[in-house]
């Protein structure tokens, strides 16, 4: 039954360890990064590979052209000082795909819930 339902991955604080801001916050990363490229993100849609050879963990999913699901990598290009989330090529992206979707139905989904606070 499982494989007939479709799931899609998100990149949280738990994939490499509690709380992790940012590719550079922790010696873990680079081999968290490696396992969920191979067991969470080998079959979702991708936009390539970013600057740092790490396969980019946010996409979009398109639903019959009526829905558009924007999944949010809100750890990779985290800056906790400033309070950026997503990086400045990923709100690019974002902005460039939001902007020229003709859906419906636009959702964003991220593993971090969006304040007045934060900066995207």
């Amino acid at each position: 039954m499982a494989n007939h339902i479709p799931v899609y991955n998100i990149w949280d604080d738990h994939e490499i360890t509690n709380n992790w801001a940012g590719k550079n916050s922790t010696s873990l990363y680079p081999i968290g990064n490696e396992a969920a490229d191979e067991y969470l993100f080998s079959q979702m849609p991708s936009n390539g590979l970013d600057t740092d050879g790490d396969t980019i963990k946010y996409y979009k999913i398109n639903y019959r052209g009526i829905v558009d699901v924007f999944m949010l990598d809100t750890r990779s290009y985290r800056n906790s000082t400033s309070g950026v989330f997503l990086g400045s090529v990923q709100k690019q992206w974002l902005k460039n795909e939001l902007f020229s979707s003709t859906a419906k139905f636009k959702f964003l989904a991220s593993g971090t819930p969006f304040t007045e606070d934060c900066l995207l």
